[in-house]
């Protein structure tokens, strides 16, 4: 392998790692850092699940994978919680949500988001959520209430700060040392 035919797949292999990195990087934005963000100010609660309640349906649009979207409805079910803080004896009332960003989102006050094309899968979807939710009615577990809104809860916290910083650093670090090793192969050529 001649000296000019190495330096191009240098310059190949290190564009590739930094293409890769950079998905990498993108993706733990959108789903570690969006998730993390969601929940910084929730703090420690105990929690006992004491029912549900439908709000009817929520519209909702969907992509089928095919560039082809579509609308689609879905039950709003709400898990209803009674909860104290670890800093109180005080009974607060509340919503457990299935993730942080499910809590801000703006529908209405959802517990759970589905939007499969055919509304019926939508609606098996959430009555399994639901239902595991009632199997464990009366359980105290372990929770997080957010200190803005205290109506809105979660089970758990997903991501730590240092998780997060992990998840974003590394790849920045590899993406970075990839432009640079390709640069400067292509430099070289």
């Amino acid at each position: 392998m001649t000296r000019t035919n190495c330096q191009f797949c240098c310059c190949g292999i290190s564009f590739t790692i930094a293409f890769a990195s950079g998905a990498i990087l993108v993706f733990c934005g959108i789903f570690v850092a969006r998730e993390y963000i969601s929940t910084k100010d929730f703090a420690v609660a105990e929690c006992i699940t004491t029912g549900s309640r439908s709000e009817g349906y929520r519209e909702c649009k969907g992509d089928d994978g095919d560039d082809d979207t579509y609308t689609s409805s879905y039950p709003c079910i709400q898990i209803l919680v009674n909860y104290t803080k670890s800093d109180s004896n005080e009974i607060n009332e509340g919503i457990i949500y299935s993730s942080g960003v499910q809590a801000h989102r703006d529908d209405g006050m959802c517990s759970a988001y589905s939007c499969f094309e055919h509304p019926k899968k939508n609606e098996i979807k959430l009555e399994q959520y639901k239902d595991k939710w009632m199997a464990s009615v009366s359980t105290p577990y372990t929770c997080y209430y957010s200190q803005e809104e205290p109506e809105k809860l979660v089970k758990e916290i997903k991501f730590t700060r240092e998780e997060v910083l992990h998840a974003m650093i590394w790849p920045s670090i590899i993406c970075t040392i990839s432009i640079i090793a390709s640069v400067v192969s292509f430099i070289r050529l």
